[in-house]
């Protein structure tokens, strides 16, 4: 599940999709980022046996409700966005603080 904001009205709409190889589009949209919404769109479809979705906690409360058997897993787009949070993280932490300029130090190019 993904979610976009139309900017005018900054309204959520939540776009549910159909992760296939083959069509990888939109099978139905929600208003809202409430977990009411997938939660009812699941249990009317009680074969659902993977849920890929976002950090959002409506999402998991709605899968969680509306699929219980469901295995919730996250999407390739939000494993990246994870993983570069991460790694972000990592290498603040471990970056030494810059050393402190030389008043003698050349700021030009040599040639």
């Amino acid at each position: 599940m993904a979610s976009t904001s139309t900017p005018l009205a900054r309204a959520f709409i939540t776009a549910l999709s159909w992760w296939t190889s083959i069509t990888r589009r939109p099978i139905d949209l929600f208003p809202g980022r409430e977990a009411s919404s997938p939660a009812a769109w699941l249990a009317q479809r009680p074969g659902v046996e993977v849920v890929c979705r976002d950090r959002a906690p409506c999402f998991a409360e709605g899968a969680t409700v509306g699929a219980p058997q469901a295995v919730q897993v996250a999407g390739r787009w939000h494993l990246w966005h994870n993983l570069s949070e991460a790694a972000e993280r990592t290498v603040d932490r471990c970056q030494a603080p810059p050393l402190p300029a030389s008043p003698s130090a050349s700021t030009g190019c040599s040639g």
